[in-house]
Formats: structure tokens, C-alpha cells, sequence
């Protein structure tokens, strides 16, 4: 905001100006302050190059940097985010992870040779998606983080996402295509659905197996990822259009004496780009209000669903590392795996079975060791995720 915005040191400018005036800043103390208010505003990038230098005198803080890098390039790669937020907010992670990996202290280029972590790979994300939003009207291009690092020069050649050429990012005609095919194909089986489960009425008063849960699960999913890539694309267009203004050499009809941000937003777009962004944000809004009529129905299987899967895994799956912990006496292992059971586990008439083998590190009987996981319309509280996860983490973590 300081850097990109002047807003905050014309406001800081009249104020010294009106406290000159009304004579509110004669003591020593009053100068000091505004002085070094100042040079704060001034200085770009003063709060980074603070925390960089604070944090090069911890020792291993690279390690840890390293650490929530990779865990955002496997997330971005594996596609494991939902809102448009979080995609970007992964870029941005990446690439303030390598800024401040890269100083006196620490080199990311070395930590690559090494292996620790993957520069052509996030290299390759940068060059895919150059631009995203930052805040408000704000947006950064990825390839600053990487441009403003300490090593960059004797290593510019490595980089593909810093040299100067077109994305396709910007082009959302061409993405038109695959946008329509993917919002036919959605609508065609929401539609299937949605005429069994609202129309009929049939939705919350019958029970469903787990796999018809499961099938409203994925089918829900599926239409908030495409709903969320479809904002993207718009967000992503509309950032790489501010960053890019046109001129009266590439659009003819921008006069010479167009303000910056009309050559930004008014003259930046030609008619197939503003005719596919109404078409685009005419499917989010239609698909938004077909998947709001089917809200409970989704609400109910994703509850389903998940408290399924979380039951099934804790009072089943968990049974045979329990059984293998009790039988070699491992006492930290079997402490964990309990708490894990006693965190999350609803057991069938309120009480865990007494009887059950694993307890005791024995096999199950021949005729096996029946156990009956109730199904419910009930998720997880947050503290009982966090727990699980955590308690999970600390089982396989090195």
C-alpha cells in the first residue's frame, strides 16, 4: 500500500503542512517523529527489508521458509485450493518465500542444487499466471519477488518468467471454448440431479447410501472449483489489464490525452474480451443460482460425507496400527492413537466396545470383529480437525 499507493504520503504531506501552520509541531519530539514518519514513507520496501534482516540471524530460518514453499508448490500443483484467494495467495507465498530464503545468509540457488527446493517449477507457475490481484485495485507481477532477490543477476538466465513476453493469461477468447464446454457439460448433470432432489422433493426426507451422498459430494465440489476457476480467470484478466495499459499505438480509438487508468480499463478491452466477460459472468451467476436451490440437498451429503469418511477411518482403518502398537508395546504410539479415537470417534451406543481384540493386540475371530459406524448429518468441529491432524502430523512427521 505504502509503495504502490500515494494516497498515504500526500495525506502525511497535508498534515505537516496544516500542524506547520497551526504551529503544533515546535517541540523537539514533534519534529523527531515526523521526520522519521517520513523517512519511513520514503524508503520503499522498508518493512521487507526489515524482516529480511531480522530474520538471517536465526539460524536454520531458511529451513522453514523451504518448508512452506514446498508445501504451497505441492498445494498449487495437486490443485488443492478452492476460492480464487487461495490460488493466488499460494503464488504469493512461493514467491516471498524465495525473496527472503535469498540474502547473505542463505541462497536459493545453491538450496536447489541441493534439491531442497524446485525453482523451474515455480519458475513454470510464474510464467503461466504472471499477474495476480494483491489487494483491492492493487496487483503485483510474481516475477518482482524473484527480480528483487539477492542473487538474481548471476542467475537471471534460470528464470523464464522474468523476460519480457505475451501470457496467455490475458487472452480469455481463447479460453472461451473450454469455459462454455465445461459449463454445458456441469449444467447437463446438475440438471439430472436437481430435478430428482428439489422438483420431487425426495432431497431431505429420504436416506441415501454412501455412494449417492458421495456422488452429491463430488457433484457440489465440482461446481464451487468451476464456479472459483471462472472468477479467476476474470480477476486474472482484469489484473493483467491494469498492469498493462494500452496506448493510442495499439488501440487506435485511445486518444493521446486518456488518463492512465482509462487506458487501463475503458480502452484496454476490445469487443470479443468484453463480450466473453459478460457471457463468463453471466454462467457464474447462472450456475450460482441453480446450485443455491439445491443448497440443503448439498448440505446434507457433504455432512454425510465427510463425518462417513472421518467415522470409517477412525474406528475402522485405525484398528490395525492400534492391534501392531499394542502387540510391540509401543506406549507413545498406542497414547496417540487413543487420543485420535477419543477426539473424533461417535461410537455406536455412545461407548467404545470393551471386546474389541485390538485393544489387546489380539487378531479379530474368524467370523471377524463386527462394528457398526453410524452414519449422521454431523461434521467436525474445528478444534476436533485441528486435533486429528495434528496428533496424525506428529505420528509420521520426521
Amino acid at each position: 500500500l505504502k509503495n504502490m499507493k500515494c494516497s498515504v504520503k500526500n495525506d502525511h504531506s497535508a498534515y505537516k503542512r496544516a500542524a506547520q501552520f497551526l504551529r503544533k509541531m515546535a517541540d523537539p519530539q514533534s519534529i523527531q517523529e515526523s521526520q522519521n514518519l517520513s523517512m519511513f514513507l520514503a524508503n520503499h520496501n522498508r518493512i521487507t527489508q526489515c524482516l529480511h534482516q531480522q530474520l538471517e540471524v536465526i539460524p536454520g530460518y531458511e529451513e522453514l521458509l523451504a518448508d512452506i514453499v514446498n508445501i504451497c508448490v505441492d498445494y498449487y500443483e495437486n490443485k488443492m485450493y478452492l476460492t480464487p484467494s487461495e490460488k493466488h495467495m499460494l503464488l504469493k507465498v512461493m514467491g516471498f518465500g524465495l525473496y527472503l530464503m535469498d540474502g547473505n545468509v542463505s541462497n536459493i540457488y545453491k538450496l536447489d542444487a541441493k534439491k531442497r527446493i524446485n525453482l523451474s517449477k515455480i519458475d513454470k507457475f510464474f510464467k503461466q499466471l504472471q499477474v495476480v490481484p494483491l489487494f483491492g485495485d492493487m496487483q503485483i507481477e510474481l516475477a518482482r519477488y524473484i527480480k528483487t532477490s539477492a542473487h538474481y543477476e548471476e542467475n537471471k538466465s534460470k528464470w523464464t518468467c522474468t523476460q519480457s513476453s505475451i501470457s496467455p493469461q490475458y487472452n480469455i477468447c481463447e479460453q472461451m471454448v473450454q469455459i462454455r464446454d465445461d459449463h454445458i457439460r456441469f449444467i447437463s448433470e446438475l440438471a439430472r440431479y436437481s430435478n430428482s432432489e428439489v422438483v420431487t422433493g425426495s432431497g431431505l426426507d429420504s436416506q441415501k447410501s454412501d455412494e449417492e451422498y458421495r456422488e452429491l459430494f463430488d457433484l457440489a465440489l465440482r461446481g464451487l472449483q468451476l464456479l472459483s476457476k471462472w472468477s479467476a480467470h476474470v480477476m486474472e484478466v482484469y489484473s493483467w489489464k491494469l498492469v498493462h495499459p494500452t496506448d493510442k499505438f495499439c488501440n487506435k480509438d485511445c486518444p493521446g490525452t486518456a488518463e492512465e487508468y482509462e487506458r487501463a480499463t475503458r480502452y484496454n478491452y476490445t469487443s470479443e474480451e468484453k463480450f466473453a466477460f459478460v457471457e463468463v459472468i453471466a454462467m457464474i451467476k447462472g450456475l450460482q443460482v441453480l446450485m443455491g436451490r439445491m443448497e440443503s440437498v448439498f448440505n446434507q451429503a457433504i455432512r454425510n460425507t465427510i463425518y462417513a469418511a472421518l467415522q470409517d477411518f477412525a474406528q475402522v482403518t485405525l484398528r490395525e496400527p492400534l492391534r501392531q502398537a499394542v502387540r510391540k508395546k509401543k506406549n507413545v504410539l498406542i497414547s496417540v492413537l487413543q487420543a485420535i479415537r477419543k477426539t473424533i470417534c461417535d461410537w455406536e451406543g455412545g461407548r467404545e466396545p470393551p471386546n474389541d481384540p485390538c485393544l489387546r493386540g489380539e487378531k479379530d475371530p474368524k467370523g471377524g470383529f463386527d462394528i457398526k459406524v453410524p452414519r449422521r448429518a454431523v461434521g467436525p468441529s474445528s478444534t476436533q480437525l485441528y486435533m486429528v491432524r495434528t496428533m496424525l502430523e506428529s505420528l509420521i512427521a520426521d
